[in-house]
């Protein structure tokens, strides 16, 4: 749940709803934010290599990066339209967040 919705928030919230063990979390909520913070140095430099354009690397950032502060410092490299974008595709992954929730919740029951 970290890399599909939003980071060490989905984590946080599944594995209370799952009971996982505390050392499972820390280790994924680690692995999630090393993965993000890699992000933020790595994909600007792919940017122009891959031939994406503002809006493009935008969609690309909000979809693939993790938490939303870490969306923000990628995307922001772009300009303001690439912003926008990611933003909106991140957000839309994060509203995935609460069904999500409430379908293992369900499974687990």
């Amino acid at each position: 749940t970290g890399y599909s919705i939003c980071g060490a928030s989905a984590i946080g919230a599944v594995s209370e709803v799952t009971g996982s063990d505390e050392e499972d979390v820390a280790t994924s909520v680690a692995l999630v934010t090393l993965c993000g913070t890699l992000a933020i140095a790595v994909l600007p430099l792919l940017h122009h290599p891959l031939g994406l354009d503002g809006t493009q690397f935008g969609r690309w950032v909000g979809a693939s990066v993790h938490d939303v502060g870490q969306v923000v410092a990628t995307a922001q490299t772009a300009g303001p339209a690439a912003l926008g974008e990611a933003v909106l595709v991140k957000l839309m992954r994060v509203a995935l967040l609460a069904p999500l929730v409430a379908a293992v919740a369900l499974a687990v029951r």
